[in-house]
């Protein structure tokens, strides 16, 4: 069983301590509330923002009752495709005795196709409201509280190690936004610095931000990072188009190459490269990418951590395996080359929907991995792949950081003489 990269990330970083306390809001401030209860005033909250509030926890008990109700529908769906697969399975033993019987058999298998196409599209979509219901009925912000007095939280979009992000009604833009609370007030001034830093050098490539709010919920100090919303995140979406035409497939990692590349050129490297840190506009369109959470970026020469400060599932043979990080500073190892395996790993994802390490259920079964691909460069291809995603995956997934391409390299292996 492969867990979720989420999860796996918090074998490095402390959690975030869920609640089931009511939430209270409380004043904005442009710095880090003091600790002194005196000098947080409690808001009114107008009113615009309390039937707002009614009408997205409504929403949410739809959800729950569409969740029920997928239930049965799956369970009833399940089995009529046994019994389908069962008659389309005898039908095949028999000898075929005429044109009309192929033809009949023929269209017997087409249907089991798209209905076992089908189902796979609505368990995804079960999983998925699942998932959100789960992690929106656990937050600490369940009760749906109203932000420095202008953004009324809506529902949640994603849960990481030690923070949420939510879509919320801004009222003075009478628009939505996405909102990252965390408690780590100094992590999230830093990753708000970083983002407005790579931003300015490479807009096109990076989700906009808006704001760094401070505020207090139930006693609480918490940040706030607003920015634009988005569709999705490159995570959902692979999970509903997995695995990609080798076109979207391309496109995709265009796009991300693109965004490290312009970064790695400014000297900045990302650092937790992966499919939930990169949002989709236009899901069903053009797919376009932008690249978030940049709390972890740091200078691209910079000699990795080993074994912390990371998304596990994401990290490169080297952050895994070496014995400290002074021996990752005097390997040489750079972070330019951690982004470049997490974009061959994101590559690998798009064209098979799996991770190219397997399945693995614990931060030491992927160690495990990790040593024998190491070994044997072994890397494995589920289905058959064009000569130049063959190409990209074996550079970006070399065992030895040092030899694995640049961003800029990646982008001309991708280019249309590569490709004919």
């Amino acid at each position: 069983m492969e867990y979720d990269d989420d999860i796996l990330e918090i074998w490095t970083e402390y959690g975030m301590t869920i609640q089931d306390n009511q939430v209270e809001v409380v004043d904005l401030t442009m710095t880090p509330p003091s600790p002194e209860p005196k000098s947080i005033k409690k808001l009114e909250i107008p009113r615009e923002y309390e039937h707002l509030r009614l009408q997205y926890h409504e929403e949410f008990n739809q959800l729950q009752a569409e969740l029920q109700s997928l239930e049965q529908e799956l369970g009833h769906k399940r089995r009529d495709l046994d019994l389908e697969e069962l008659y389309v399975d005898k039908v095949k033993r028999q000898p075929i005795t005429s044109l009309e019987h192929e033809q009949t058999l023929r269209n017997l298998q087409e249907r089991l196709v798209k209905k076992r196409s089908s189902f796979r599209a609505e368990r995804t979509r079960h999983a998925q409201l699942q998932r959100r219901i789960s992690i929106q009925n656990r937050s600490f912000f369940n009760d749906l509280p109203c932000l420095c007095g202008e953004l009324q939280l809506r529902h949640v979009l994603g849960r990481g190690s030690t923070s949420e992000v939510w879509q919320a009604f801004c009222l003075p833009t009478i628009s939505f936004v996405a909102v990252k609370l965390s408690t780590n007030l100094a992590s999230a001034e830093q990753e708000y610095n970083n983002h407005k830093m790579i931003a300015s050098n490479s807009s096109r490539y990076v989700v906009p931000i808006y704001s760094l709010l401070f505020t207090t919920v139930h006693d609480i100090p918490y940040a706030a990072i607003t920015m634009e919303y988005m569709e999705c995140d490159l995570a959902h979406f692979l999970e509903t188009h997995r695995p990609c035409a080798p076109l979207l497939a391309r496109h995709i990692l265009q796009q991300i190459a693109l965004a490290l590349a312009y970064m790695h050129q400014n000297n900045i490297a990302h650092c937790d490269l992966k499919p939930a840190n990169i949002m989709v506009a236009d899901a069903n369109g053009a797919v376009t990418l932008r690249l978030s959470d940049f709390h972890l970026s740091r200078s691209k020469t910079d000699p990795i951590i080993v074994g912390s400060m990371a998304s596990p599932g994401y990290a490169p043979p080297e952050w895994h395996l070496l014995s400290s990080t002074h021996e990752s500073h005097m390997a040489a190892t750079t972070y330019e080359k951690f982004d470049v395996w997490g974009l061959g790993v994101i590559f690998f994802q798009c064209l098979f929907g799996r991770h190219p390490m397997g399945s693995f259920a614990s931060k030491v079964e992927l160690k495990q991995q990790m040593l024998n691909y190491t070994k044997l460069h072994d890397l494995v291809f589920p289905a058959p792949v064009a000569d130049v995603d063959k190409a990209i995956l074996l550079e970006c997934l070399r065992p030895q950081w040092e030899s694995r391409p640049t961003a800029l390299q990646v982008l001309h292996l991708l280019s249309p003489k590569s490709l004919t």
